[in-house]
């Protein structure tokens, strides 16, 4: 009696056992998945939003420490969306211009432009940047200038592919959002004077207000 009573207790799981644990298991994974995975596209949205706000910072300092116009300007192509923080030679107009999409090293062009930072994002982290017409539409490839003596902003936007919206000279909306799935997303506004104001939209982002 004592040798049965202790094999019951050595017995193990039986196969049909262990069977319904791993399906039990997989059930739980699956309905858990899709949130895990929002949480982590919520999180990149909020981190590239503090980096892009982060830049605009920089970028008001670095015109100032250097006493030269510095520009942050965007751009789209296929599989990334990008920016690039540059100064502009005194002699420039607004069509002075970096390639934030280019190879290190050449970027910008014009010797007397000098790249000081670029952020590139790529498609497959499933997170866009770009500056946003009123309608929500990209502006494609839209800058802006920072004054070395005031850090005030003037705005430009190319004038063929923006439409409504801001005028030049007037604040710049970007947006950062998720690749080709609707949710939540982050609107940046940078104002005439320099500042960046962020806030979310089409869904709650922790510690951040509703647009």
């Amino acid at each position: 009696m004592k040798r049965l009573a202790l094999m019951r207790l050595r017995r193990g799981f039986t196969l049909i056992e262990l069977m319904v644990v791993v399906a039990v298991v997989a059930v739980v994974l699956m309905m858990a998945a899709p949130a895990f995975r929002d949480m982590i596209v919520k999180q990149r949205l909020q981190g590239t939003a503090d980096q892009f706000m982060t830049d605009v910072q920089f970028a008001r300092t670095e015109a100032a420490s250097r006493q030269t116009t510095t520009r942050l300007r965007f751009k789209t192509v296929t599989g990334m969306t990008c920016y690039i923080v540059h100064t502009c030679s005194p002699s420039a107009t607004a069509a002075c211009s970096c390639d934030c999409s280019a190879a290190a090293g050449s970027r910008c062009s014009n010797p007397e432009d000098k790249e000081i930072r670029t952020v590139q994002l790529n498609a497959a982290q499933s997170i866009a940047l770009f500056p946003v017409k009123n309608d929500g539409n990209s502006a494609v490839d839209a800058n802006i200038a920072f004054d070395p003596a005031t850090g005030g902003v003037t705005s430009y936007f190319p004038p063929l592919l923006f439409g409504p919206g801001p005028p030049a000279g007037g604040a710049l909306w970007v947006k950062i959002g998720r690749i080709g799935t609707p949710g939540a997303s982050i609107r940046t506004i940078v104002n005439t004077t320099g500042r960046a104001q962020a806030c979310a939209q089409g869904g709650s982002i922790s510690g951040m207000s509703a647009c």
